[in-house]
């Protein structure tokens, strides 16, 4: 059969018809069907009584407005279940999205659009909704300005020439601010790489990689970051005509500690490195919160209730949350005296025994030994306590005790450590053990202050952390930042500085500013001479902003204004 000029138009026009409605995101009428495809509004509606025949459009009885039908939504799922694109992406989607804790999802080109092939949410808080099968102007969402980026204007040009209609209320709408933005984009112009440190969830559970295998402990310490920039630079070289300008690392939490762990080790690696939230004591990490854990199964009288602990953090708030923000702008401006706590006479839920008053005093205060040195940092006085997430247990070798041991930390000791994936936490002694401990692991913390050469081949170090990190300890950033100011002496602010991020949670989220662009301080720093005197926060969600100020210095509010707004807010000294 040989179909004439005037059938295929009307293929064609059947077919733009069916696009129209899977752009509209629900339903659409005649009139503004005809009016976009530019055709006449009975040609329109003889087409869509032909296409609703065969099932691919229905229309509602009451608005009189049409929506694909449900042969498109069979077809549509029989294309994703035979979409090789698909099969091959998910499994790299949902390992990024357990990775960080976010929502992922891959995009192609389709005409002046982006659709989502495929995507995988992540653990957090907002879902974000099903993007699949989706299509929205490229102009709209970063991965579309990807692609943008990487075309000739002239392209461009001719993907958008129906117009930049807003998405969102960031949706940038002139073309002109579109076309600085991706040219901002094509400056940037990174080559990346990544690592897996050496092992992968096919070496088993958390530590379970390093049974019988001490080079991949030495991997996870800092061979492996170290390999994969040498490969990296060599790779960059051999494909790309312009050289290697500069090298930079962002990273957090044990992203945070490699980064500086480079620094220490590997001062010519990188010429700049972002690193957040450092696990740079991650032994001495582990292994102080698996000696209060043991603390506690041995001494359950020490142990809060849930009312106890909801006290506590009660009276904290009550006590330094001066502006009712929800969080402490400077936990460092506060101090409480725990002892207002103790019972008088019998205990309650709404008093403390002296037992359990040392329970908070470690928490805030940190873990020591019986000698009084700080084996980890406790945390910042804005950090509430947790609620009990263990089963209780009456005495050491009571039901429920072994439970307790919490194995992403405990396989620190029992195999990083000592190598026994049966070791017996009973036989436990912080005072005793922590030097073997050091001897055996401490190569995996990065504790060196000593960055002097760093320094003088013109590294930049960005450090930053929030307060309000339920993880990691703000107070174990500062003391290392403290450490090597000490060490090389005198004000270090031209080529290191730390930022604390008020009501930030570990690396992200929480009730503060905890979204900013490190990126951009850092480019602007070792690429021109400008040092980040301050750099600008915000909360998406509540529309919080707020300036990140230098450590020691913090944002001070002018006591005029809206909390949220930035304008109200300056940098100044403790």
């Amino acid at each position: 059969m040989t179909l004439d000029g005037n059938a295929v138009r009307s293929v064609d026009r059947a077919a733009a018809l069916l696009l129209a409605l899977g752009d509209s995101h629900g339903e659409a009428g005649v009139t503004e069907l005809a009016r976009r495809l530019g055709l006449h509004k009975s040609t329109a509606s003889r087409l869509l009584a032909t296409l609703e025949k065969r099932g691919l459009v229905e229309q509602d009885e009451e608005t009189g407005k049409y929506r694909l039908g449900l042969v498109v939504i069979r077809l549509a799922e029989r294309a994703e279940r035979t979409l090789d694109l698909r099969s091959i992406a998910m499994p790299e989607l949902d390992r990024l999205a357990r990775v960080t804790h976010e929502t992922t999802g891959i995009g192609v080109l389709d005409g002046d659009q982006l659709l989502t092939v495929a995507q995988a949410d992540g653990p957090n808080l907002v879902a974000v909704g099903d993007w699949t099968g989706r299509w929205v102007p490229l102009h709209s969402v970063a991965a579309g300005k990807v692609l943008l980026a990487s075309m000739p204007e002239r392209e461009i040009l001719r993907l958008v020439r129906r117009g930049l209609d807003r998405f969102t209320d960031r949706t940038i709408t002139g073309l002109e601010p579109l076309l600085e933005e991706l040219a901002r984009v094509r400056r940037r112009g990174y080559a990346t790489a990544a690592t897996d440190t050496g092992h992968s969830a096919a070496d088993g559970t958390f530590g379970a990689f390093a049974l019988g295998h001490p080079e991949k402990v030495i991997d996870f310490a800092d061979r492996s970051i170290h390999l994969m920039t040498v490969r990296a630079k060599e790779i960059i070289a051999a494909h790309y005509a312009d050289p290697l300008r500069y090298a930079y690392y962002t990273g957090c939490s044990t992203g945070g500690r490699q980064g500086v762990m480079a620094a220490q080790r590997y001062p010519g690696d990188f010429d700049g490195i972002i690193a957040g939230a450092l696990a740079n004591r991650h032994i001495h990490m582990h292994t102080s919160a698996i000696a209060e854990i043991i603390r506690q199964i041995r001494n359950p009288e020490a142990v809060l209730s849930e009312a106890q602990i909801n006290r506590v953090n009660s009276a904290i708030m009550r006590q330094c949350d001066t502006l009712k923000e929800g969080f402490l702008n400077n936990p460092r401006q506060c101090a409480i005296d725990f002892s207002a706590l103790l019972c008088q006479g019998v205990s309650g839920a709404d008093c403390l025994t002296p037992a359990q008053l040392e329970t908070v005093r470690i928490f805030y205060d940190g873990v020591r030994n019986s000698q009084g040195e700080l084996i980890f940092a406790g945390s910042a006085i804005s950090v509430p306590m947790p609620l009990p997430a263990r089963p209780a247990a009456n005495r050491a070798d009571g039901p429920g005790a072994g439970e307790a041991m919490n194995p992403f930390l405990f396989d620190t000791v029992r195999i990083l450590v000592f190598q026994d994936p049966d070791y017996d936490w009973r036989a436990f002694d912080l005072d005793r053990d922590m030097p073997a401990i050091d001897a055996a692991a401490g190569l995996v913390d990065a504790v060196d202050p000593d960055l002097r050469k760093f320094k003088a081949q013109g590294g930049k170090l960005l450090l930053y952390h929030g307060w309000d990190d339920p993880g990691i300890t703000a107070e174990n950033t500062i003391s290392y930042y403290s450490s090597v100011m000490e060490e090389l002496g005198g004000n270090q602010e031209d080529w290191m500085r730390l930022f604390m991020a008020p009501g930030m949670g570990h690396c992200r989220g929480g009730p503060g500013p905890h979204t900013f662009d490190m990126i951009s301080e850092m480019e602007k720093w070792r690429e021109q001479g400008e040092a980040p005197e301050r750099i600008m926060g915000a909360n998406p969600q509540s529309g919080l902003t707020r300036p990140l100020c230098p450590y020691p210095q913090y944002a001070k509010y002018s006591g005029k204004g809206d909390l949220k707004d930035s304008d109200n807010w300056s940098c100044a000294a403790p």
